[in-house]
């Protein structure tokens, strides 16, 4: 007995008919791949976590464990075998060799039209550049990570984001260079017992359509006592967003959890003169973390590089927003041509739902030079996930340059430490606080606004002035302060008021320890 309706007798009789069924065949084939999205990696996410906790065992070939910092960036996946290339679409995948500190190897998957395929490794797509290494021996040896890139400062297609070591990513928006990082995860951050990094160890990436202005990647992160499922959504432009989804399963009890965390690095600046001979003013990726609470208060916590591990919060629930922020765009408070830290990005956490109690904790870390990522900044829940209970989490970071977040009436543009001309007290600290903003434009010309300054149990405000800064149609604080005891750090908070008003934002600063 003959079907009803056979496909050669669809295509004989009826070529219409034909394209219609081609045309609902590849349809359906379409919806099943995309039937694969985030509640599957979940799945996997809660599978990992019911399971004991594997630990690598990959080993990387000697002359890849042994390479230099220089020698690693000496090798380069080809141009021309960028995923995606051939098909011209908007969005194309580079990868990164494993190497140096990048040794494990994380699985990269496509997700297209066919379903599931993975994204083998070649070592011939590689370029090893002056690097003697044995390519026969790099078989099957996978890669460290991802990066994509999308034609956002002109019909070259630029680096926009990219995905390398732990659950480590960074972001570039419009005319910006790559600076802080963000993280999926910080487990144990500043803790005596040690850090635990989480880790990708598996990517999702779906095939963008020909005028696509989005990217969607799905990743599963695993480490000894949490695993998790990500979603995050690209969104390139002169303001790039990730929009991030994330669900955790816990093995075991963790001491703290940092969500949405910020990674970046501050050596020395306008608050914190260098420790050595060096020509540049300022060396930092973000110079402060700005706050915006759901009480609608803004906070400004000027960074600092400490002789100590300085781990300081602000408790506040339901936050709106927060970052770490590179506010000084000016190229001659740097003057380094070749990092361009003028260029850097700030990174701006907004949460998407009620996140609830909690408090943004900012940890700073002695350094001894600019190499080190010696900044941390995430959000620590007061509730935090139970053990192998699922526990969500949504937000979107912007990496932003000239727009970036900011109070709408006034914020502090510049910490900066010292007496200058005038004599102060013996053993105090002289520090100057600039203000500007769109609210000084408003104010009368005989305004005369407060300084409101405090101090904390371990300080002393021996003097403080607040007057118009001319220069610049803003206002200054001047303020001495001494520490009681010089072996504990002091802080200090200030703001303007216009009689009853508060016109800017609030000056958080800690004086760390001599």
């Amino acid at each position: 007995m003959k079907p009803i309706c056979a496909a050669s007798d669809i295509r004989a009789r009826a070529p219409l008919l034909w394209a219609a069924f081609l045309l609902l065949a590849y349809s359906q084939v379409w919806q099943a791949a995309l039937a694969f999205g985030f509640d599957d990696v979940a799945h996997s996410a809660e599978q990992l976590a019911a399971a004991a906790y594997k630990k690598p065992a990959e080993v990387l070939p000697k002359e890849l464990s042994t390479l230099t910092y220089e020698q690693y960036r000496d090798i380069r996946h080809r141009p021309d075998n960028a995923l995606w290339r051939d098909a011209k679409l908007p969005f194309e995948l580079g990868f990164f060799h494993r190497g140096l500190y990048y040794d494990q190897p994380v699985k990269i998957n496509e997700v297209n039209e066919q379903g599931i395929a993975e994204i083998k490794f070649d070592p011939g797509q590689f370029d090893y550049g002056a690097n003697k290494v044995d390519v026969a021996k790099m078989g099957g040896l996978g890669f460290a990570g991802f990066r994509v890139h999308y034609p956002l400062n002109s019909k070259y297609k630029d680096e926009v984001l990219s995905f390398l070591g732990a659950s480590y990513f960074r972001a570039l928006g419009k005319d910006q260079g790559y600076g802080l990082s963000a993280r999926a995860l910080a487990v144990d951050t500043g803790l005596p017992s040690g850090e635990e990094f989480p880790r990708f160890v598996e990517f999702w990436i779906e095939r963008p359509a020909a005028a696509a202005k989005e990217l969607v990647i799905y990743g599963l992160m695993d480490s000894r006592r949490v695993a998790g499922a990500y979603r995050f959504t690209l969104k390139p432009g002169a303001e790039t967003v990730v929009d991030v989804k994330a669900r955790l399963y816990l093995r075991e009890a963790i001491g703290k959890l940092g969500t949405a965390p910020l990674t970046s690095m501050f050596f020395f600046g306008e608050n914190q003169k260098s420790p050595a001979d060096d020509y540049r003013p300022e060396v930092h990726d973000s110079d402060g973390l700005s706050l915006r609470a759901a009480n609608g208060e803004w906070i400004w916590r000027p960074l600092v590089n400490p002789k100590r591990l300085l781990v300081t919060s602000f408790a506040t629930a339901n936050p709106l927003g927060f970052g770490l922020m590179q506010r000084d765009r000016a190229f001659s408070h740097y003057e380094d041509l070749e990092a361009r830290y003028d260029n850097r990005p700030s990174a701006w956490v907004e949460p998407k739902g009620s996140w609830g109690p909690g408090r943004v904790e900012l940890v700073q870390i002695p350094s001894p030079d600019e190499s080190n990522d010696n900044i941390v900044a995430y959000w620590v829940p007061d509730t935090p996930p139970q053990v192998k209970q699922p526990w969500d989490i949504e937000y979107r970071v912007l990496w932003q340059k000239d727009a970036d977040a900011r109070p709408p009436l006034a914020w502090v543009e510049q910490t900066r430490r010292g007496h200058g001309y005038e004599k102060l007290p013996e053993n105090s600290i002289g520090l100057i606080v600039d203000f500007e903003g769109p609210v000084f434009k408003k104010l009368p010309a005989e305004t005369k606004l407060e300084g409101v300054i405090s101090g904390d149990s371990n300080v002393e405000i021996v003097r403080r002035h607040i007057y118009r800064n001319d220069i610049t149609g803003g206002w200054r604080m001047a303020v001495a302060v001494r520490r009681i005891d010089s072996g504990k750090p002091a802080e200090l908070r200030a703001y303007l008021r216009n009689g009853n008003d508060t016109v800017s934002e609030t000056w958080s600063y800690i004086l760390p320890t001599d």
